[in-house]
């Protein structure tokens, strides 16, 4: 690749390296220099400055192509490539699946490729750009090239998407609790489970007890995830959800989480399937780490009590 300072008749087939405005024309920078372009420039200027890229140089349209693609995972698309940029969407709603590593290998091979994402789980929608890949110079050389695809033996970028899920909604109350509260409470849940392509099969209200949470478990049926909000935050793993839970025939798999608002969310199983102790947090629509998990619970990715205790890093979602 060679920059240069070319007189109008020799550049043609060169790449502009400013973009060019005078009297009404505009060619712009990074463009393959035209017969017209040059009768255009020549009307004002004598030279103008390009670069040429070598014969075993590659464009930087081709590649930010060829990385794009080799980087593309399940779910992910090439929507365009140009100006040296080619932009990875998303085919499907769902969570963000980066190879983190590998991208800040990519990164640091030369300065003149970048590779930018979405967080790791960001919530992303079909059509979204997920990756951004920009090829800074005109072009780039075979040997940069070979030395980029070499990292680039399986995909890094790409979507897990939201799985149809039906979900069960226990609240339980004590006497003199807000019904408005309650009702609010499966306004906002429901908002959210319809987001993500569920559906709230069943809302069931009981006394704030463990009998009658157990009776309200019977008869919720067999939803694929069942949620229970308290009437009274859980404090351990013996309060009235857990206890319920386990007397059902369920067990408790974590408690907490490092995430705030959301500190006091559970998580545990019922009849096999996962069921959700749900903070409080979760009656607001801001967001908190009840969010995070129903929508790992949502994707088809296997979800446990070791991700959420991952969830410290960037877990703290409150405004300041």
């Amino acid at each position: 690749m060679k920059f240069e300072e070319l007189n109008i008749g020799e550049a043609l087939g060169s790449i502009l390296v400013r973009s060019f405005r005078k009297d009404g024309v505009y060619i712009q920078k990074g463009g393959v220099l035209t017969e017209s372009d040059l009768y255009a420039i020549g009307a004002h200027q004598d030279t103008v400055a390009v670069v040429r890229l070598g014969e075993r140089d590659e464009s930087e349209d081709d590649a930010a192509n060829r990385i794009g693609l080799s980087l593309l995972g399940e779910g992910a698309y090439i929507a365009d490539v140009s100006k040296g940029r080619a932009n990875l969407c998303a085919s499907v709603d769902g969570l963000v699946k980066i190879d983190e590593e590998l991208i800040r290998k990519l990164n640091g091979v030369n300065e003149s490729v970048t590779v930018a994402t979405m967080p790791v789980n960001a919530v992303i929608r079909e059509g979204q750009v997920i990756c951004s890949v920009k090829i800074i110079t005109y072009g780039v050389s075979a040997i940069l090239m070979e030395s980029c695809l070499a990292l680039l033996a399986e995909p890094a970028v790409g979507v897990e998407p939201f799985e149809p899920r039906t979900i069960g909604l226990i609240q339980t109350c004590v006497e003199g609790i807000n019904k408005k509260m309650l009702d609010k409470t499966v306004k906002v849940l429901r908002e959210r489970i319809e987001a993500l392509g569920g559906e709230l099969l069943h809302e069931l209200r009981c006394e704030h007890r463990v009998d009658s949470l157990v009776e309200a478990i019977s008869q919720i049926g067999e939803p694929d995830i069942t949620l229970i909000t308290g009437a009274t935050a859980i404090a351990d793993r013996n309060d009235v959800i857990p206890a319920a839970i386990c007397e059902a025939g369920g067990e408790i798999e974590h408690f907490g989480m490092p995430v705030y608002p959301g500190n006091l969310l559970m998580l545990a199983r019922l009849k096999g399937k996962p069921a959700v102790g749900v903070p409080g947090c979760a009656r607001s629509r801001a967001n908190n780490g009840f969010d995070w998990v129903l929508q790992r619970l949502f994707s088809r990715s296997g979800f446990d009590k070791q991700e959420i205790m991952n969830m410290g890093v960037g877990g703290l979602l409150i405004k300041q």
